[in-house]
């Protein structure tokens, strides 16, 4: 595994971190998920960290594998953009929708 990888991956368990908390404070403030794929899982924190845990090994598998492995030369430049940029707008939605529910 390469630096960027563990970078990626760290950056990834931190936004998670950072949204599921402040989500359960918000919560506890009298808030609700208006996400509907997280809706079913806001009473459990638990259930929340496995299911963007599992979301955000989707994310690092795709991204490292796209950065990684192009499947040819023409579409090289496109894999290794995308590699970069699914992971950063993963992290961005995750780190603003933490600065969101931490506005409550």
């Amino acid at each position: 595994m390469d630096l960027a990888t563990i970078v990626l991956s760290l950056s990834l368990l931190g936004s998670t971190i950072a949204d599921v908390e402040t989500m359960r404070y918000a919560i506890s403030h009298g808030a609700h998920e208006i996400n509907p794929v997280m809706r079913p899982f806001a009473d459990s924190r638990v259930q929340m960290y496995v299911v963007k845990g599992s979301m955000n090994l989707g994310v690092a598998v795709l991204s490292h594998r796209m950065r990684h492995w192009p499947r040819d030369r023409r579409a090289w430049k496109l894999y290794r953009v995308l590699g970069w940029a699914l992971p950063v707008l993963w992290i961005a939605s995750q780190s603003a929708a933490a600065a969101h529910n931490s506005r409550r």
